[in-house]
C-alpha cells in the first residue's frame, strides 16, 4: 500500500540511553503494522510483493545486530 494521502517522511533519532551502548530510532509516515504483520516483520521472505527484492533485508538486519550483541525491533505506535 502506497502513502498518498501525506508526504512520505522518514525520521532518524539517536542516543546513548546507558554507557557503551548506542540506540537508533527510525520512524516512517507509512501506513504503519497490523498485529498480524508486526509479529512477523523480520521473518525472511514475508513482506510485500515489490519488483525488486526478495524480502530478506529485516530478517539479516537483525541478525548481523544480533551477532554484535545488539537487538533490533519493530513495532507501530
Amino acid at each position: 500500500m502506497n502513502v498518498m494521502d501525506r508526504p512520505r517522511i522518514i525520521g532518524i533519532r539517536t542516543g546513548a540511553p546507558e554507557p557503551k551502548s548506542i540506540l537508533i530510532a527510525v520512524e516512517d509516515s507509512g501506513v504503519g503494522l497490523g498485529p498480524e504483520k508486526e509479529s512477523r516483520l523480520f521473518d525472511a521472505f514475508y513482506t510485500r510483493p515489490k519488483p525488486d527484492g526478495l524480502g530478506m533485508g529485516l530478517s539479516i538486519s537483525r541478525s548481523i545486530v544480533e551477532e554484535h550483541g545488539g537487538r533490533l525491533w519493530g513495532g507501530a505506535e
